[in-house]
C-alpha cells in the first residue's frame, strides 16, 4: 500500500513538472525601441516600426506560449534577455529552437 502511494505521488510530480510552463514574460517594449532608435539616431520610423514588430511579436506568442517546450522558453527568455529584452528577438528564437528540434543534423563519416 505504502509502494503504491509513492508511486502514485512520484507519477503526479512528474506529469505537474512536466506540464508546467512559465508565463510569458513582460517586457518594455517601448524602452526597447526608444533605445534602438537612440542607437539609430533617433529615427521615429524606426522606433515606429520597431513597437509594431514588438506588438506582433507578442500577439503570436501569447497564442501560442503554453505549446512552447519549458527548456525552450527558458533557453529563449535568456537570450531575450540580453538582447534587450524583446519580443521580437523571443518570437525568432523560439521559432529557430522549434525548426532545430524537427530537423537535426545527421553526422555522416
Amino acid at each position: 500500500m505504502k509502494l503504491h502511494s509513492i508511486l502514485f505521488g512520484g507519477a503526479a510530480l512528474i506529469i505537474t513538472t512536466t506540464a508546467y510552463a512559465t508565463e510569458l514574460p513582460v517586457y518594455d517594449p517601448s524602452a526597447y525601441c526608444e533605445n534602438l532608435s537612440t542607437v539609430s539616431g533617433g529615427s521615429a520610423t524606426i522606433k515606429n516600426q520597431c513597437i509594431a514588430m514588438e506588438q506582433s511579436s507578442y500577439n503570436n506568442l501569447k497564442q501560442s506560449w503554453e505549446s512552447i517546450p519549458g527548456k525552450t522558453q527558458t533557453y529563449c527568455q535568456n537570450l531575450a534577455r540580453t538582447a534587450g529584452n524583446s519580443y521580437t528577438m523571443l518570437e525568432n528564437c523560439i521559432q529557430m529552437e522549434s525548426s532545430a528540434l524537427k530537423a537535426p543534423p545527421k553526422f555522416q563519416f
